[in-house]
Parts: structure tokens; C-alpha cells; sequence
């Protein structure tokens, strides 16, 4: 029952447990297993992805809402839709080219629009994979295998969000920790297609350290004042 799993070993069911293929809160993935450490948050220091090379498959409308969705926003150190890449095709994809040198990540995070401002496309299977292979672009084949293309490390299916963890806005910024691995290069496989439905992404990050597990907020409480009365629709 994955209501009542504590997947990522930490000894209890407390919103971080990720799983392949179905919502970011419950259930198994499989190794390296991704689990979800945080929500909305900010560029840790040792990001890795502003010195590599952003890469995607396509851009929304064939590049004419340049320079508010472009590929170069992927990695260029700025949240928001202003400053994203939004896709062009179903199953269309974005990445990070770290060169010729295999670099170790643990840690990737990602969102829509992290300051908060849009919540539209996001919504679907995202599949996270790596390579070995020396300065992957959007030319590089799936092949199963990080020594001739890319391998899958997991997937992530972004549906409805779930209260009290931390996937309570699914359009913010998550932060996700897996099994280390040597790559040149991470991509992302996203839902949507072209104009009406193109999934954004705002900023790609990759980290070598996983992230340290952030406690979701806590639920609103509210105390009426004395003579007062709170009411709501």
C-alpha cells in the first residue's frame, strides 16, 4: 500500500518517497532510486549545470518566443517563465552537456516556473537519463547503455499534488537524490506537446552531493481572534 510505505528507509511514510512511473511522494523505482528531498528551495552552491552546455530536442513554435523560452535558459542561473525552455513535440526533451570528463551526480532539481508565478505544463511521465558518452547533444541515441548512449535513471509522473509533503506545488522547483553516477551529460524526457501543451522547464541543476531532505511545510493553521469569526468557501 503505498500510503502506508516508508520507501526511502528513513523509518517513515513523511512525503519524500519517490517512485518510478507513478507520483513523487510514494511507492518503489528502481536503482538508482530517486527520491525527492525538497520543494521550491534555491541554487545550492556546487551546481554543476551552469558550466556545461544546455541541449533539447526542439523549442515551442520553432524558437519564436525567443528570448523568453530558449534552450541557453535551461542552465543560465535564472528562475521563471521569462527565462525557460518549453518543448515543441510529444516526448521531447531537454539536458545539460558537461563535456568529455565524466563528472559524478547524485542530485538532480527542476521545476516549472519557481517563482510561482505560472503552474500550467507540468503535468505527466518525466524520465530522467544519463550518459557516458563524450559531449552529448540532442543527437545521442537511447541505447540502454551509458557507454554508447543514454540510460535511464528513473521516472517521475507528475499528477495531482499531495498535502503535507513536498510535492504540494507541482509547478516549483524539486529536488531529487539517486544513486551516484559518472555521466558527461543528464537529459530530461518531458510530457506536453508544442504550443498548447509544451512542458516547461525553468532551470535544469545537477548536483555531485545529494541534497539534504527539507521537512515540507506545515499545514495552515488558523486561530480566530476573540469577538471574531473565520469563515470560507
Amino acid at each position: 500500500d503505498p500510503d502506508n510505505a516508508d520507501t526511502d528507509g528513513d523509518g517513515t511514510n513523511d512525503g519524500d518517497e519517490v517512485v518510478a512511473g507513478t507520483d513523487p511522494t510514494d511507492a518503489d523505482s528502481p536503482n538508482p532510486r530517486l527520491v525527492l528531498v525538497e520543494e521550491s528551495g534555491d541554487f545550492a552552491p556546487d551546481n554543476l549545470a551552469p558550466a556545461g552546455i544546455a541541449f533539447a530536442l526542439d523549442l515551442i513554435n520553432n524558437g519564436q518566443f525567443r528570448p523568453s523560452h530558449d534552450i541557453p535558459n535551461l542552465n543560465d542561473g535564472i528562475y521563471g517563465n521569462a527565462n525557460s525552455w518549453i518543448g515543441n513535440s510529444l516526448n521531447s526533451f531537454c539536458g545539460i552537456n558537461l563535456g568529455a570528463t565524466e563528472m559524478t551526480i547524485s542530485s538532480i532539481a527542476f521545476g516549472r516556473d519557481n517563482t510561482g508565478t505560472y503552474s500550467d505544463r507540468n503535468r505527466g511521465i518525466y524520465t530522467l537519463q544519463f550518459t557516458r558518452m563524450p559531449n552529448p547533444d540532442e543527437n545521442t541515441t537511447d541505447t540502454g547503455d551509458a557507454n554508447t548512449g543514454w540510460n535511464t535513471i528513473g521516472t517521475l509522473n507528475y499528477g495531482a499534488s499531495v498535502a503535507g509533503t513536498n510535492y504540494q506545488s507541482p509547478h516549483l522547483r524539486h529536488r531529487y537524490n539517486f544513486d551516484p553516477v559518472s555521466a558527461t551529460g543528464v537529459r530530461i524526457i518531458v510530457p506536453g506537446n508544442g504550443l498548447g501543451s509544451g512542458t516547461c522547464i525553468d532551470e535544469i541543476e545537477l548536483y555531485a552531493s545529494p541534497g539534504e531532505v527539507q521537512e515540507p511545510p506545515l499545514p495552515m493553521e488558523l486561530a480566530p481572534t476573540a469577538g471574531y469569526e473565520i469563515t470560507w468557501d
